[in-house]
């Protein structure tokens, strides 16, 4: 690749587009991103093109920079922040709340929904939202707010000014287990998708399990997302429990943790007792597995990932079993919200988990894609130390470093892991993948074996690296046997077809790698030369360590910025794109 551009004037690089020069003008912002401030103004018709290639942070950069420099209203940021706040950066989405120039209704909920979601004390705004807007929609969300923060007691104080289109008052009767005032106030509301499923969670509290079951099924149905669908996919794992359905169970458990953008605990004790009640003695079988059942003892709550975060529920980590998580879900009544509370002795109570390393790990990582690496290693530095320095949020860390190519450092960090915390799964896999991109291959595949003699698993992605580490060393039959079983299990994994293809050398699968790659990064395939199989190689390369196989957190790097997988064509270029 050449030598880097110099900048150029907003007009020389509108000139240059509109000449179709995109590659040029790309280069010239990566290689210089101060005139991403310096020429705000003018450059605001650039922002979508550098979201469509996956230059997401200067994107974003810019357009903060744009609405800035013309003193931008509430109506102008609250795009701005909601593309934030969507792209997995609250924090900087909350810090641009205060930049408008005016105020507005929209802006001041968003201000209070990410100080909340921050973990933040909101009980001043709330009141003066209250005090600023006081008609039935307003109540309804101070309600909301004051339940995600744990104040009940001024949640039940407001329930007078609630609306009669309100169902925070049934909602709140559920959460204290009064059935019968629930049912009262549920008879006269309106049919929309929240008031059926308030009456299936009625009908589950009370014993009836086929008719909630029929409803929730329903509700799966109307094609809602979040926490919406994630309270319906919990109360159908707490129905199939009860139901006797253990499989089920652990399958709308799982459904609901992938639906939730929040840490919300009733799936998670769900999928844990629908795993262990299905291994209990009572569970259906031939009789040597039901007499192996019941020669082994059930697993102890301690040896749960997330037991510590059962302290608010008076869990005894080191002595309770996992079938006692029953009481615990029972605890929680009618409440499967991130908004836990439980229903214990007549008093209905916030019980607030701790912070869950590996969410707050993710949603640091995804800041990568907003503001850049320094960003990221600023808030694992600077945030609350009992959660950011827990193992299974620096594996997180460690992964972006390994993703930028900071091999050292994310090298140094998986060892701090393995130090605190052996049985770490990532740590294992991201500390070969160090060595192996530091040229060590014996050494990588010498911690590949020991993690695995330690976690008795071989993860998805350990097959992606350990195939190329293969590969690189010449051993043709494992390399194979890996990469195959890397794209069986993940066929979206892009690394492991140019694997693949160089280790096969066939001119049709090299070909089809190719087209992948021009689909992925068709800028940075702009830029390589040489053979096909070299320009394969440059592609890895230009990825690091990066062999993700989910298309939001492929990446790459050129010109100086991480790119991720391009995301739409514009105006003929050829964009588009493909779990760890």
């Amino acid at each position: 690749m050449s030598e880097a551009n110099p900048p150029q004037s907003p007009s020389t690089l509108r000139a240059a587009w509109d000449d179709g020069r995109r590659s040029e003008v790309m280069r010239s912002i990566a290689e210089n991103p101060r005139q991403v401030e310096e020429g705000a103004r003018s450059l605001g018709w650039l922002v979508q093109p550098l979201l469509d290639h996956g230059l997401d942070s200067l994107g974003f950069r810019l357009l903060v920079a744009a609405t800035a420099a013309r003193d931008g209203t509430a109506g102008d940021w609250l795009p701005v922040i909601e593309s934030l706040r969507q792209s997995g950066d609250p924090w900087w989405a909350e810090e641009l709340t205060s930049r408008a120039s005016s105020r507005s209704r929209e802006l001041d909920e968003v201000e209070i929904e990410l100080a909340l979601g921050l973990g933040g004390d909101a009980g001043d705004r709330i009141e003066r939202w209250l005090e600023s807007y006081d008609d039935d929609a307003a109540v309804d969300r101070a309600l909301a707010w004051y339940a995600a923060a744990g104040s009940i007691e001024k949640a039940e104080a407001l329930l007078p000014r609630a609306g009669p289109g309100s169902l925070w008052p049934a909602r709140l009767a559920l959460w204290r287990d009064d059935l019968e005032a629930a049912r009262g106030l549920l008879a006269k509301g309106h049919d929309t998708p929240e008031h059926r499923l308030l009456r299936a969670i009625a009908a589950v509290r009370a014993g009836d399990f086929d008719d909630a079951r029929a409803r929730l099924v329903d509700l799966v149905d109307e094609g809602r997302s979040g926490n919406f669908l994630c309270e319906v996919w919990s109360w159908l794992a707490t129905v199939h429990r009860q139901l006797g359905d253990y499989d089920q169970a652990r399958v709308a458990a799982d459904n609901a943790n992938r639906a939730s953008p929040e840490l919300t605990v009733a799936p998670r004790l769900e999928r844990e007792l629908a795993v262990e009640l299905a291994l209990g003695p009572e569970a259906e079988g031939g009789w040597w597995s039901r007499l192996w059942r019941r020669q082994r003892p059930p697993r102890k709550v301690g040896e749960l990932e997330y037991a510590a975060q059962l302290e608010p529920f008076g869990v005894d980590a080191s002595e309770a079993v996992v079938p006692a998580l029953e009481g615990v879900i029972d605890s929680l009544a009618g409440n499967r919200t991130p908004a836990t509370t439980t229903w214990i002795d007549g008093r209905l109570r916030r019980a607030r988990p701790r912070p869950d390393p590996r969410h707050v790990g993710a949603s640091i990582q995804r800041v990568l894609w907003t503001r850049g690496v320094e960003a990221v290693r600023q808030l694992f530095d600077n945030g609350d130390t009992r959660v950011t320095r827990h193992p299974l949020a620096r594996i997180y860390q460690g992964e972006v470093e390994l993703w930028v190519g900071n091999y050292a450092r994310a090298e140094a960090i998986f060892r701090e892991v393995l130090g605190e915390q052996r049985r770490t799964l990532w740590a294992w896999i991201g500390l070969g993948a160090t060595r192996m991109f530091q040229d060590d291959l014996d050494d990588a595949l010498s911690i590949w074996r020991e993690g695995v003699e330690v976690m008795s698993f071989e993860g998805p992605t350990l097959f992606i690296f350990r195939g190329e580490c293969h590969r690189r060393r010449g051993a043709i039959e494992a390399a194979r046997a890996d990469l195959e079983t890397a794209i069986r299990q993940k066929p979206q994994r892009l690394s492991a077809w140019i694997n693949l293809a160089l280790l096969e050398r066939d001119a049709s699968a090299i070909e089809q790698a190719i087209e992948r790659c021009r689909t992925f990064a068709p800028l940075l395939m702009e830029q390589l030369d040489g053979t096909p199989e070299e320009q394969l190689e440059g592609v890895l390369a230009a990825m690091r360590g990066n062999r993700s196989s989910s298309p939001d957190l492929m990446c790459y790097q050129l010109w100086g910025q991480t790119w991720r997988r391009a995301r739409a064509a514009d105006g003929g270029d050829d964009a588009g794109g493909g779990d760890r």
